[in-house]
Order: structure tokens, then sequence, then C-alpha cells
């Protein structure tokens, strides 16, 4: 699948560094809200430093705003979420970043962990970063994981449940038998 944000740059072009402002298109919007799999992403912008580092790396660090509509997990109503979130994350050559695995991280600050993952470095592909990809990852990872209209409750009620007494009611029928 090709990512929905593709915003590139080329690294031989970020001298000391630089500065960016970046707003998503419509069909950039579009793509962005099929690939999330919600019914909307109405706006998205982004605003990020683009640093070189030592050994050829690139550390992209920002915030990104988006308005977009999501699905109540409830009444399946629209429901409109604002976000204003940071991001960064650090690119390198790909050689590199086998070198730091075939050395088991020697490098890092950190322990080999689910947690870690999210500090994993980004590829630098053909000598260009893609922070559209960063952008549209840190948006999904964002977004409200169970959205809900105002107002609204999930209010579940087993008929036969309660009937019976409850869920441990098995258990203490079960009990007076010993």
């Amino acid at each position: 699948m090709m990512d929905p944000l593709s915003w590139r740059y080329g690294i031989d072009a970020l001298g000391e560094g630089r500065s960016e402002a970046r707003v998503a298109t419509q069909d950039e919007c579009v793509a962005v809200a099929a690939a999330l799999g919600i019914p909307a992403c109405h706006t998205l912008t982004a605003q990020f430093t683009l640093t070189p580092r030592a050994r050829g790396r690139v550390r992209v660090a920002g915030t990104f705003a988006a308005k977009v509509t999501q699905d109540c997990v409830v009444t399946l109503e629209p429901v409109s979420t604002s976000l204003d979130e940071e991001f960064e994350a650090e690119f390198r050559d790909p050689a590199d970043m086998a070198i730091d695995e075939d050395h088991g991280n020697e490098g890092a600050d950190h322990e080999h962990s689910a947690l870690a993952i999210a500090d994993e470095p980004e590829p630098i592909e053909a000598g260009h970063i893609d922070v559209g990809r960063v952008v549209y990852q840190a948006l999904s990872a964002a977004l409200p994981p169970y959205p809900r209209a105002d107002g609204v409750e999930f209010a579940w009620e087993d008929a036969a449940m309660k009937e019976a007494g409850g869920p441990f009611a098995a258990l203490a029928k079960l009990k007076k038998k010993d």
C-alpha cells in the first residue's frame, strides 16, 4: 500500500537544518481517512524541523493538528475530533540500521521491548526522508480508539444473566454442593 501522505525531503538539501510547515491537500485528507478507516479527515497541518545529525542521520520533530470525523462506538453517529500532538523520529541509512541490529543496538539508550519499537529509526530511502509517513503514524496513534458522541453511555444488560442471579450465581451453587 502506498503511504497516504508522501511529504519527502532530500537529505542533501537540508544544509544545517530546516523548518517546514505543510498542509495536507484535499486528496491527501481523503487518502488519510481511507487508510485510517474513518469517515473523514477534514484538515491536517504539520510544522516540523529537520535537523541533520552525525553519521548521516536526520532528526524530525514537530507538531501536527487535525480535524477528523470518527464513528461513535455506541450509536455509529459521526463524532468530530480535534487533535494537536507532537511527534518526532530519527531517520537513518538502512545500512546503518543493519549495523546497529548486528551489534545488538549497542548505541541505543533503551531496552529492547515492545515499547522501544516506537523509538526505532525510520529508513532514509534513496537519499530522501518521508515526513508524511511519520505524521500519518502519529495521527493514527493519537486517534481515540473508542470515540463516543456527547452524552452517550453504553449500558449493556444480559437478561438471562440477571435472571440467574449474576455472573457468580452458578459458582455459588457449586460451592453449596461441597
